[in-house]
């Protein structure tokens, strides 16, 4: 999102830019109905084999989150480090 942001802003320095999240805000928490914590482990996953092909979401967060990049995956830790404007249109709870 930022990177459109940024590109945009380059073009116009006056475009007033925000995203819309409308699916995929993944919160770091334990599973309710098994109490692990297996979406953690396969963004974990994720990380480590596409890591090597592509950047993770954020640069800063990556930084600052050396020996656990992973967690930038997860908006709860992720998302301060935006500087878009964000509505977020997510439902309390997913469950598929």
């Amino acid at each position: 999102m930022d990177a459109i942001r940024d590109i945009l802003l380059t073009q116009n320095p006056r475009v007033n830019f925000f995203g819309i999240v409308d699916s995929g805000f993944f919160v770091d928490f334990a599973n309710t109905k098994t109490g692990d914590h297996d979406y953690k482990l396969k963004m974990e996953s994720l990380f480590h084999l596409g890591n090597s092909e592509v950047d993770l979401p954020n640069s800063e967060c990556v930084k600052n989150n050396q020996g656990n990049q992973s967690r930038c995956y997860f908006m709860e830790h992720g998302a301060k480090y935006l500087k878009s404007k964000v509505l977020i249109i997510e439902p309390l709870y997913d469950s598929w």
